[in-house]
């Protein structure tokens, strides 16, 4: 995450918010306890990894519920998501990519 203050909150919701930093020119991902930082190139990546998920992906039970398990295959971090959190975060990131969109062409 960029520790400077010249961010924009291009969308948010309940469990989430989505903003961009004009200054390193990366993207700030925090749903529910979680928090990433992407490039453009690593948010389309991540998104793509969540829209091409199967119902044989949630086969990790926990808490009464099944989860995905999404992480790198070189740390040891990750995070879980729920069928419906998966979606939730989907609609987040699309929303907040329109968004930015919108700002490229008004603000250049």
């Amino acid at each position: 995450m960029c520790l400077q203050s010249n961010h924009i909150v291009l969308t948010e919701s309940a469990n989430g918010q989505v903003s961009w930093c004009k200054g390193c020119k990366n993207y700030s991902v925090i749903y529910n306890s979680c928090c990433f930082a992407f490039t453009d190139k690593e948010l389309l990546k991540f998104k793509a990894v969540l829209e091409h998920l199967s119902p044989d992906d949630y086969h990790y039970h926990f808490l009464d519920d099944t989860f995905v398990i999404i992480k790198h295959e070189r740390t040891n971090m990750g995070i879980t998501l729920r069928k419906n959190e998966t979606k939730q975060l989907i609609a987040l990131l699309e929303e907040s990519l329109t968004i930015k969109e919108v700002f490229s062409v008004l603000y250049q």
